[in-house]
């Protein structure tokens, strides 16, 4: 009996601080159904308890974040402020969870800034504004986003002003607030110019 009893601890020991794709995937669809901070703040410290008794450096443990970082990546637009609030929190104890979530919404950008077909503005969107929530929250750099709205400008087409809305929408006032307001400035009066020639009303 005491065996039995013993045996059956281990298994929920083992369940617990299992890395396998089940329990991961039971992480996100929590994840996808918060709508508050105290709800992400929770999801986010589930899954720094589930890794944190991983060796950062081993392969469960990476491969685990990894696929975090993608299931983050995949994050419907409505979800998109709250996704990158968890990968701010994780990113604390996890940094290579934000640089990789980071790293794919980068080739993204580039991806979709070389298409112009309007069909595929919503992701555009959903990407621009996925890296504004993430710049606010520090695990973006601001530089990746400077560098977003400088090819906007260098192709100043409907659907990239749409982009830079979305952008400012997101993240503009933080950027205007920090030590990048520097390079920020300078963007926005080119911006500024780019708008009365065009004759485009954008808030600034």
């Amino acid at each position: 009996m005491q065996g039995s009893a013993s045996q059956t601890l281990l298994q929920d020991y083992q369940s617990l601080h299992s890395t396998d794709h089940l329990d991961l995937d039971e992480l996100a669809k929590k994840l996808s159904k918060s709508q508050s901070k105290d709800q992400i703040d929770e999801r986010a410290t589930e899954f720094i308890k589930h890794f944190g008794s991983q060796s950062q450096q081993s392969q469960s443990g990476k491969g685990g974040r990894k696929r975090m970082a993608k299931i983050l990546f995949d994050a419907p637009r409505q979800c998109v402020p709250f996704f990158a609030r968890f990968a701010a929190v994780v990113s604390q104890y996890f940094r290579d969870v934000g640089a990789e979530l980071v790293q794919m919404l980068e080739h993204e950008f580039s991806r979709l800034y070389e298409d112009s077909d309007v069909v595929k503005i919503d992701a555009k969107l959903r990407n621009i504004r996925f890296l504004g929530e993430l710049t606010k929250f520090g695990v973006c750099p601001p530089q990746t986003v400077l560098e977003c709205l400088k090819k906007c400008l260098d192709d100043f087409q409907p659907h990239n002003v749409e982009v830079i809305i979305q952008l400012l929408e997101a993240c503009g006032r933080y950027l205007s607030r920090t030590a990048d307001d520097i390079k920020f400035a300078p963007l926005i009066e080119r911006l500024n110019r780019l708008k009365e020639s065009k004759a485009i009303r954008i808030i600034v």
